[in-house]
């Protein structure tokens, strides 16, 4: 939980300083509270309401492409962002988000909004594991 909620606050500060994040709500009209709740669990249902909130944000910061695949290499620059806020990355650092980003075996799924729920639970289960 205590990693969870380190990662909401990286999450708010992004989200107030008019990131992505920020973006994809307004457009969407969502409430950044429940934001909060779907963020602070390791594992969301993938038929989520805030899937389209994570559609939104994969693709507009290159993680997810139009065609609805999945760029493992920009979800790994965007995990070590998250853990550069916090403290350095280290090479051991990207040797292991590389191995647990790998070992989600993400693909696309029926649905993007499903695909890109499971993103964020494979992101946060891993970004999670290295605190």
């Amino acid at each position: 939980m205590k990693c969870s909620v380190v990662l909401f606050c990286l999450f708010f500060v992004k989200v107030a300083s008019g990131n992505p994040q920020q973006v994809c709500l307004e457009k969407l009209n969502l409430d950044e509270w429940g934001l909060y709740s779907v963020l602070t669990n390791e594992e969301t249902p993938l038929d989520n309401e805030y899937g389209k909130f994570f559609l939104c944000l994969w693709r507009t910061i290159g993680v997810m492409n139009k065609d609805d695949t999945i760029n493992l290499k920009r979800l790994q620059e965007f995990g070590e962002d998250e853990i550069d806020r916090i403290r350095n990355v280290t090479e051991m650092d990207r040797k292991i988000l590389k191995e647990k980003l790998s070992a989600c075996k993400l693909k696309p799924l029926k649905l993007p909004e499903q695909t890109a729920v499971q993103i964020k639970n494979c992101h946060m289960k891993t970004i999670v594991d290295l605190f």
